[in-house]
């Protein structure tokens, strides 16, 4: 996606696990209020736990390539290419190609 730039329809990112859930939109705050119920009446301890053993993986297996990202982030930016115009109208020609896309 971050090459081709191609709308990437709800549906879609669910079966490419993307997200998670799909949800109607008018359904969407009903649905987060459940979601924090079901994690707050969870064990505390053991989703402690569990998300310190997320953060611990992620520093591991993320923390090189997350530092690469930023260096290369940071020469797009230096060399010019990140200037503001420009990010707002590659933006701009991005969300319209999706939106032509998604008829």
């Amino acid at each position: 996606m971050s090459i081709t730039g191609n709308f990437v329809d709800a549906q879609t990112a669910l079966v490419w696990g993307l997200v998670n859930h799909v949800v109607p939109h008018e359904a969407l705050l009903p649905f987060c209020r459940q979601l924090g119920a079901d994690i707050v009446s969870n064990d505390g301890a053991t989703a402690r736990a569990i998300l310190a053993t997320y953060d611990d993986e992620r520093e591991t297996v993320d923390g090189p390539r997350a530092d690469m990202e930023l260096e290369r982030f940071r020469n797009w930016h230096a060399a010019g290419k990140g200037a503001e115009a420009g990010v707002a109208q590659r933006r701009d020609a991005v969300v319209a190609r999706g939106r032509e896309q998604s008829r």
